[in-house]
């Protein structure tokens, strides 16, 4: 029997909870992966809504690297946003044409210097030049199709919707956890969220939409193994040199998500052939505390199956937890 009413509850209640440690990494890698994939700006929204509450909770995000890659996400969502405007403007330049003759007065409430200004349109200018064409627009509205208006009148407001995201600034305080039950349940529920809508969007494509967590710091520390997209998590003794048995098939379709659970720095490569190899060519550092999304690629020669970690340190052991997630969309 389904037991559906599991799907309306909060998934971080049931069994042993998630210490306070292991769920700040779980949502920030959450964050991260969301960020890999917001390639044309569709996870802006629960980027921030979940990134608003982690900061209500734990503090401020410090670890400059998430907080970079969040940056660039959300950046990369306004300038998709203006490059998709560029592209459109000829077409609103011809509807208006089609309603006002050239050089009317009526055309230069929308177009005082020409049709230029709005096909090279940047940040500095792109909040002025869409307010003039919602309030030309707006004036005569009654020479458009309501389809039209609607168009125009919703450019403001689609802009400063992920262009405030962008100039959003995460400022330098001090770190710190505010312990408080509701903050806590209140980011509890928003993963409940975004698995959710995850969950829609990828419904038959489980592996798609589980690339967006790190599933190593969710379910038992007993597996060695990854023979599906669950990952593992893997110790690597001070001095020493472990192989990852992934059985790995290197395709474009696919990267790896590496997470440094531990406190030091880890190297890792992969291998056409097994056993150790001390002095590879080629090694890719994982900082401790972090995870990276990377292309098999960058660890070495495409079809290489063997994939190692290096741990250097003479007094810590180490460990990381490994997934195998789909490539992001070019």
């Amino acid at each position: 029997m389904i037991l559906l009413i599991r799907l309306f509850g909060n998934f971080f209640s049931s069994g042993e909870r998630m210490s306070e440690e292991d769920f700040r990494k779980f949502v920030l890698r959450h964050l991260v992966r969301a960020a890999h994939y917001n390639t044309s700006g569709q996870y802006s929204q629960l980027i921030t809504s979940t990134q608003t509450l982690y900061e209500d909770y734990y503090g401020e995000i410090h670890d400059e690297d998430v907080d970079k890659a969040l940056k660039k996400s959300l950046t990369h969502a306004v300038d998709l946003f203006l490059t998709n405007f560029h592209a459109d403007s000829h077409k609103i330049h011809v509807v208006i044409e089609g309603v006002f003759d050239l050089n009317t007065a009526e055309i230069l409430e929308f177009y005082p210097h020409g049709n230029t200004e709005y096909s090279t349109m940047n940040k500095t200018t792109a909040e002025t030049l869409f307010n003039r064409l919602k309030t030309a627009v707006n004036k005569y509205s009654a020479s458009f199709t309501p389809a039209f208006v609607t168009k125009i009148n919703n450019l403001p407001t689609q802009y400063n919707s992920v262009r405030g995201v962008q100039l959003e600034k995460i400022e330098d305080v001090t770190d710190f956890i505010n312990t408080t039950e509701e903050k806590r349940l209140a980011l509890e529920l928003q993963i409940c969220r975004n698995i959710h809508d995850l969950a829609k969007e990828y419904l038959t494509e489980p592996a798609k939409g589980l690339a967006f967590f790190d599933l190593s710091l969710v379910r038992s520390r007993k597996r060695t193994t990854i023979d599906d997209n669950e990952g593992y998590i893997l110790e690597i003794p001070k001095l020493s040199t472990v192989k990852a048995d992934m059985n790995l098939q290197y395709t474009p379709d696919y990267y790896l998500a590496v997470a440094n659970n531990g406190t030091v720095d880890l190297k890792g490569y992969s291998s056409a052939t097994p056993g150790d190899h001390p002095t590879p060519a080629t090694t890719y550092l994982f900082q401790a505390g972090k995870e990276v999304i990377i292309n098999p690629l960058e660890l070495g020669a495409h079809g290489n199956p063997y994939f190692y970690l290096v741990n250097q340190d003479p007094n810590e052991d180490g460990e990381v937890s490994i997934t195998i997630v789909p490539r992001p969309p070019l």
